[in-house]
């Protein structure tokens, strides 16, 4: 493996470990959006029907990660196995 290919791989690793970190980082804003919500439940019952639309957004946004990430991850294994990266996103 030469020297590009060992660059190339610490790209994909970084990009890898920022998509899993942003991943991470959407969960505690989801709850406390729902949370925000609930707390006025008792005011206002169709809140939680409202409460439906942050946790789909979020579930839509990290489900997208979650795919990105393991784009990644097989793109980074090819590049590994010597194999010609998918193209996936193309």
């Amino acid at each position: 493996m030469n020297h590009h290919q060992v660059e190339e791989l610490k790209i994909y690793q970084d990009v890898i470990k920022k998509l899993a970190e942003n991943s991470f980082r959407i969960k505690p804003w989801i709850v406390t959006l729902i949370v925000g919500i609930l707390l006025f439940k008792d005011t206002a019952p169709e809140l939680l029907l409202i409460a439906l639309i942050p946790v789909f957004s979020f579930w839509l946004i990290d489900s997208y990660y979650v795919y990105l990430e393991r784009f990644y991850r097989e793109t980074y294994n090819d590049i590994v196995l010597h194999k010609t990266p998918k193209e996936y996103l193309s």
